[in-house]
């Protein structure tokens, strides 16, 4: 059987089939473990499965690609807010806005993460910066 091509893999990711997009993507990082675009979208993948500890993981990889790329921060921010890592969350988003300051999901996932942190007026600031 041939290896998936990346295209049909994030095809099958963009349809909703996750199931068989998990195991295209899996067979396109093993050809190439560097791919941003299939990085990205296993590691979504496996955070929408709870799969937490490899989001986090394919999260990181993405972002020694490019340390710059604050959609991938806010990303490994948020898998950390559902792993209950609320300060290290904090941090992956304080870096996703110190990067693109409109980034408003950043500054929402933000928000969430310093109200579980018992931080209120820091939240409120945060989901405020998210609705500007």
């Amino acid at each position: 059987m041939m290896s998936p091509t990346k295209d049909h893999a994030l095809a099958l990711f963009q349809q909703g089939r996750w199931a068989e997009a998990d195991q295209a993507l899996t067979a396109c990082l093993s050809a190439a473990p560097w791919d941003a675009a299939v990085l990205r979208a296993l590691a979504q993948l496996r955070f929408m499965a709870q799969r937490l500890p490899e989001a986090l993981a394919l999260m990181e990889r993405l972002i020694t690609l490019d340390p710059r790329d604050a959609a991938a921060l806010n990303s490994k921010g948020a898998i950390l807010t559902a792993s209950g890592r609320f300060d290290e969350a904090v941090a992956a988003f304080d870096a996703a806005i110190a990067l693109d300051a409109t980034l408003a999901r950043a500054h929402a996932n933000r928000a969430v993460a310093l109200a579980a942190l018992g931080r209120p007026a820091e939240a409120l600031e945060s989901a405020d910066a998210a609705l500007a």
